[in-house]
């Protein structure tokens, strides 16, 4: 573990001590009002930043200014469904961008006010409308945390109703299984300094208000995991979602899916987007990934 990682570790456990009781910060932090978010302004300038309503939902598409993009990337942000999206995905989104890439953003309506059933239909419409759009260039779909399993049901999604199949899928350390029944959780959540049941749990159940925590169309990881695009899943062993990765890279290629799993010892909930050493070759290689579909 780099020197950066243990100290944003550090941090985060003492932010955490530091704050109030877990449910009670769950509480604010999902029914507190949610803001609109827009791209931060340098964007504009850096790069071309065009945005769109799609069934009543905003998708911002970020490009390159200067190269002609060959791939287009559905990029779903990550906040448990009910966090907006932050400066880190932003400043990631600016770096698959400046590798070339396309990056369409749909910004999903989150919990309290909105829920899967609102979501599937948006990220469905968005992901078509790509492909009519842009019939020459591949498709990848790419999600962190709560958006890594929006991604998976959009691959899902894509194969069940025979549309244009996406070329890869990336998953950055992704929330497959909203139940969290995996008894090997536990153990993982002790290293854990930024993630625990019971904010994901209370999370889970109001973006899942009508459905069981195991269906499907909330945990895509208990849907049909084959005939998926080639999967990469970036993972830290100190991420309370570590279990549920190990289990999809078993059942997925079980399924016979072709996933990649590549684990990063001692590393924290979605280190690609941290500010570490770790965290800067995770997203190197995720952009050499995506600029061989």
């Amino acid at each position: 573990m780099s020197i950066q990682m243990k100290a944003l570790s550090t941090m985060l456990r003492l932010n955490g001590l530091s704050l109030t009781s877990t449910a009670e910060r769950a509480r604010r932090q999902i029914y507190r009002p949610k803001k609109v978010v827009s791209p931060p302004e340098p964007m504009y300038t850096s790069h071309i930043v065009k945005r769109r309503s799609i069934g009543g939902f905003r998708s911002y598409s970020v490009t390159p200014r200067r190269v002609r993009p060959q791939t287009t990337v559905l990029y779903f942000y990550g906040g448990a469904y009910v966090s907006e999206i932050s400066a880190q995905h932003w400043a990631f989104i600016a770096q698959l961008a400046d590798a070339g890439m396309r990056v369409e953003v749909p910004m999903y309506g989150l919990a309290p006010r909105y829920d899967h059933r609102d979501a599937l239909p948006f990220i469905t419409a968005v992901y078509q409308r790509l492909v009519t759009e842009h019939p020459g260039s591949p498709i990848a779909l790419v999600g962190d945390s709560a958006g890594g399993g929006l991604a998976l049901l959009m691959a899902q999604t894509a194969r069940d109703k025979n549309l244009r199949p996406p070329q890869r899928l990336i998953l950055i350390s992704p929330w497959l299984d909203l139940s969290l029944s995996n008894p090997d959780i536990a153990r993982v959540e002790r290293h854990d300094p930024w993630l625990n049941r019971s904010t994901l749990d209370m999370a889970a159940r109001v973006w899942a208000p009508d459905k069981p925590l195991t269906h499907p169309e909330v945990s895509p990881m208990y849907g049909d995991l084959g005939g998926l695009a080639p999967t990469t899943v970036h993972i830290g062993t100190h991420d309370m979602l570590y279990p549920d990765a190990l289990r999809f890279h078993e059942q997925a290629s079980a399924a016979g899916s072709e996933v990649e799993l590549n684990t990063c010892p001692s590393g924290l909930h979605i280190y690609p987007l941290t500010p570490t050493p770790e965290g800067r070759a995770a997203t190197q290689l995720i952009i050499e990934t995506l600029q061989l579909v």
